[in-house]
C-alpha cells in the first residue's frame, strides 16, 4: 500500500498494542506498531462519555509527542449509563502525522449494574473489570468474555474500533506514498 508507516500506541497494554497491530494486518498496512506508557489523565475506571474521551485523547496527545511524524493512537475504556443499563465502551483517537483527528467509540458490552455500582462506590478506583475477576476469576483486562456470555472478547472489540479510525484517519491524510 506505499511506503512503510509508524504508529505509536499510548500504551503498553498487550490487548491495545495487539489490537492495534490487529487492525494495522487487517488494512494491509506496512507498519511498526510500537506501544508507549502514558497517563490517561482519568480515573482507573473512567464514567461517561466525556471522561473516557478525555483518557483516549491524552493518550493519544502524548503518543503523538513522542513521534510527531507516526500516527498516534489513544484508546481509554470506560462505562457509560444508557436508560438505568451500564455499558463499557472504549474511544479510539487517532492523530495523524498533518494533525488530523479521527474519534470513533466501540461496541459496547452490557456491565452488570451491581459491578458498576460497586465501581462507582470505590470512587472510581476499582475498575468493573477487576471486580468481575475477583468474583468469576477472568482476566481483569478482558472481563467482555465473560459479560458477552464468551461472544466476544476486548481484543476483538478494540480491534474493529482501531480498524475504523485508522482506516478514516488515513483517508483523511491521504495514502501513504
Amino acid at each position: 500500500m506505499g511506503r512503510k508507516i509508524r504508529v505509536i500506541v499510548g500504551s503498553k497494554s498487550a490487548i491495545k498494542v495487539g489490537a492495534v497491530e490487529a487492525a494495522v494486518a487487517e488494512l494491509g498496512l506496512e507498519a511498526d506498531v510500537i506501544g508507549v506508557e502514558t497517563d490517561s489523565g482519568v480515573s482507573p475506571q473512567p464514567f461517561g462519555k466525556q471522561e473516557t474521551l478525555n483518557g483516549a485523547l491524552a493518550r493519544a496527545l502524548e503518543a503523538q509527542a513522542s513521534d510527531p511524524e507516526a500516527y498516534a493512537v489513544g484508546i481509554e475504556n470506560g462505562l457509560v449509563k444508557e436508560k438505568g443499563i451500564a455499558h463499557d465502551v472504549a474511544y479510539v483517537v487517532v492523530l495523524t502525522p498533518k494533525i488530523e483527528l479521527v474519534c470513533l467509540l466501540s461496541r459496547a458490552v452490557q456491565v452488570p449494574a451491581e459491578l458498576a455500582q460497586a465501581s462507582w462506590d470505590s470512587g472510581q478506583n476499582k475498575t468493573a473489570g477487576a471486580l468481575e475477576a475477583q468474583r468469576s476469576g477472568c482476566d481483569p483486562a478482558d472481563p467482555h468474555r465473560v459479560w458477552s456470555d464468551g461472544k466476544t472478547d476486548r481484543k476483538t472489540i478494540l480491534t474493529d474500533a482501531v480498524r475504523e479510525a485508522l482506516l478514516a484517519a488515513i483517508r483523511t491524510e491521504g495514502e501513504p506514498s
